[in-house]
């Protein structure tokens, strides 16, 4: 996951993916129950993200003992497939840096 985000992300910063962290939390923490697994699934592709920098591995390991781990193993095998699914979406869209994170581009 980090060589994909590195590739993908290439300008992204621990202060970045930070940020991206809280507000994909803050999503999680509003959202739907039928919303909830593309929460998770966002959280664990930004926790990931957390450990290509020092400084940061450890709030990643908290993220994701909190949101991942914490779930039996039949939760965590749904949030690993819609992980997946959102990758793919990931992949196919266009992003941009905007100075402080990437944004996708809209048309």
């Amino acid at each position: 996951m980090i060589k994909w985000h590195r590739k993908k992300f290439p300008k992204a910063t621990a202060d970045s993916q930070i940020l991206h962290l809280l507000q994909e939390v803050k999503e999680f923490e509003k959202a739907e129950s039928d919303h909830m697994l593309e929460e998770l699934a966002d959280i664990y592709i930004v926790a990931n993200s957390l450990k290509r920098w020092k400084r940061t591995q450890s709030l990643a390991k908290e993220a994701l003992d909190y949101y991942f781990y914490d779930f039996d193993k039949e939760y965590r095998a749904e949030i690993l497939k819609a992980v997946s699914e959102k990758i793919k979406i990931v992949d196919n869209r266009d992003y941009f840096w905007n100075g402080v994170d990437y944004d996708r581009k809209r048309w």
